[in-house]
C-alpha cells in the first residue's frame, strides 16, 4: 500500500512556471514601431485602394482651397470681366426712366395710391350724398354724356340722370320743358305713345341750343292689353342724332280698374280733338281721387312702388344699351379706319 502512494507521488510531475499579466517595457514597443517603415497602403472602408490613387492629406486640401493667383491664366478665363456683369444688370441700370425695377415701383405704388384715393373719394362722395341727397348731381354731373330730358317734371328728370349717372359714372342731365302737340293729354296705346314721345323730343329740338343733343322723353300711356283689362306704363325713348341711336324701353305696368277707364272716357269731352289719341284728362288725375291721394303718388299708394323707381330702372337698362350701342359704332369706325389704310397702303 505505502508502494503504490509512493509510486503515485513519483509520478506527478513539478509544477509549471505561473503567466504573468505584467505589461511590457511601452518604450521599447513605441521605438520598433518607429523603426518599422510606414505601410505604402493602408486599409479604407469608404474608398477603396485603387492603383496611382492616394488618399488626400490636409495639406493637399488645403492648397486645394487656396484661391488661384490672379496671374494664372485659366482664372481670367472663367473670371466674369466687367462687360457682363454690365450686360446682366443692363436692364436693372438702363437709366431710371427705363429701370425695370423702378418702373414696378412706380407702377405698383402709383395703381395703390390710385386705388386708394379712389375708394376714399369714393367713401366720402357716399356720405355727403346720403346726408344731402341734392349734391349728387353737383358730384357725379361732367364727363362726356350730356343728356337733355325733354320734360321740366322732376320725378322724369331726376330719375334719368341718377339712372345715367350710374351706369357712366359721370353724366350731365338736365330737362327742358317740352309738350306733345297733336297726341291728348292721356295717349292711349303703343302708337300714340311713341308719337307723343317723338313730339316732345322734337319740340325740344326747336331751340338751335339742342339740335345736336342727346335727348330723352319719358311718356305715360295706357293700353288694353285684354278685353276690358287697362294697364299703365311708361315709354322712355332716347333719340341721339350724332350717333345715329335711336332706343326705346318701357317701364313695368299697373293694372288700372275698369272703373278709371269709365270714368276717363265720361270725362272726355266728344268734341275734343285729340280723342283719337287718346282721353282729356290723365290716369294719375282719376287714379288720385280714386285712391285719395296726390296725383304724382298714385303709383306708390296703389302698388307700394314709387313712379320714380320705375321710371329709374328702365332708364338704367336704356342707358346700359345706350352704352353697349355707342362702344359697337366706336370698334366698327376703328375696324373701317384699320381697313382704309390697308387699302392705301396697298
Amino acid at each position: 500500500m505505502s508502494d503504490k502512494i509512493n509510486s503515485l507521488i513519483t509520478n506527478i510531475p513539478p509544477p509549471t512556471e505561473l503567466p504573468t499579466f505584467v505589461l511590457q517595457n511601452q518604450s521599447n514597443t513605441a521605438e520598433k514601431e518607429i523603426e518599422s517603415p510606414p505601410s505604402k497602403e493602408k486599409f479604407n472602408p469608404v474608398i477603396p485602394i485603387e492603383k496611382n490613387f492616394t488618399v488626400p492629406t490636409p495639406t493637399s486640401t488645403a492648397s486645394a482651397e487656396t484661391p488661384p493667383t490672379p496671374d494664372d491664366p485659366k482664372n481670367e478665363e472663367q473670371k466674369p470681366t466687367q462687360e457682363d456683369i454690365a450686360q446682366v444688370f443692363l436692364p436693372l441700370t438702363d437709366g431710371v426712366k427705363n429701370s425695370v425695377i423702378f418702373g414696378w415701383m412706380k407702377d405698383t405704388v402709383k395703381s395703390g395710391l390710385k386705388s386708394g384715393m379712389q375708394i376714399t373719394k369714393e367713401s366720402i362722395d357716399k356720405v355727403v350724398t346720403t346726408l344731402d341727397p341734392q349734391m349728387a348731381q353737383l358730384i357725379y354731373s361732367g364727363g362726356n354724356t350730356e343728356i337733355v330730358v325733354a320734360s321740366s317734371n322732376d320725378d322724369k328728370i331726376t330719375s334719368v340722370r341718377e339712372a345715367f349717372q350710374e351706369i357712366f359714372g359721370r353724366a350731365t342731365v338736365y330737362g327742358h320743358k317740352s309738350h306733345a302737340k297733336t297726341i291728348a293729354n292721356q295717349p292711349v296705346g303703343f302708337e300714340n305713345a311713341e308719337l307723343a314721345a317723338k313730339e316732345r323730343i322734337n319740340c325740344v329740338r326747336t331751340n338751335e341750343a339742342f339740335v345736336d343733343k342727346v335727348i330723352v322723353s319719358v311718356e305715360n300711356f295706357i293700353v288694353e292689353i285684354y278685353k276690358n283689362q287697362w294697364f299703365d306704363l311708361g315709354l322712355i325713348m332716347l333719340s341721339d342724332p350724332i350717333s345715329d341711336v335711336t332706343l326705346k324701353v318701357f317701364t313695368q305696368m299697373t293694372y288700372i280698374p275698369l272703373s278709371v277707364i269709365i270714368s276717363l272716357e265720361s270725362e272726355t269731352d266728344k268734341n275734343y280733338e285729340k280723342k283719337e289719341t287718346g282721353y282729356a284728362t290723365t290716369v294719375g288725375a282719376a287714379m288720385g281721387r280714386e285712391l285719395n291721394t296726390p296725383h304724382y303718388d298714385w303709383h306708390k299708394t296703389y302698388t307700394s312702388i314709387d313712379r320714380f323707381d320705375m321710371i329709374k330702372d328702365a332708364a338704367k337698362s336704356l342707358a346700359s344699351i345706350y352704352k353697349r350701342e355707342l362702344s359697337a359704332k366706336a370698334q366698327k369706325k376703328i375696324q373701317k379706319d384699320v381697313d382704309q389704310e390697308k387699302e392705301e397702303e396697298k
